[in-house]
């Protein structure tokens, strides 16, 4: 399956953000954050309700407040977490499904907002 450009950029900026945070991790969280600057994505979230600043700042709390920089020695490549590959695997699983040969980060979206765990 070929990944949209946008779509790579955005995963780019996804790991860029959690790198520069120095999180041991990458999120579900970082990848939304990453959305609500990608252009296809900030549409369907305002369509939804959604403003993408006021998340992105919402977000940013949640980086400051709850997940732990790690010391500078330490800083490497973040991981990712189970839950970050089980929405992309699930947005590739759903593209498929629906005949598409290309992934969008509007496949990310539903397969976030469709999070059953």
């Amino acid at each position: 399956m070929r990944i949209d450009d946008e779509l790579k950029a955005t995963l780019e900026f996804a790991s860029e953000e959690a790198r520069k945070r120095k999180h041991e991790y990458l999120t579900t969280e970082h990848l939304l954050y990453a959305l609500c600057s990608e252009k296809r994505a900030v549409k369907i979230l305002v369509n939804a309700g959604v403003e993408p600043n006021r998340l992105q700042s919402k977000l940013n709390h949640f980086f400051n407040d709850h997940l732990e920089a790690l010391p500078l020695e330490e800083v490497g490549e973040p991981a990712q977490t189970i839950a970050f590959w089980r929405v992309i695997q699930r947005a590739v699983l759903q593209a498929q499904s629906a005949g598409n040969d290309t992934l969008y980060s509007s496949d990310i979206l539903a397969s976030l907002f469709n999070e059953k765990e």
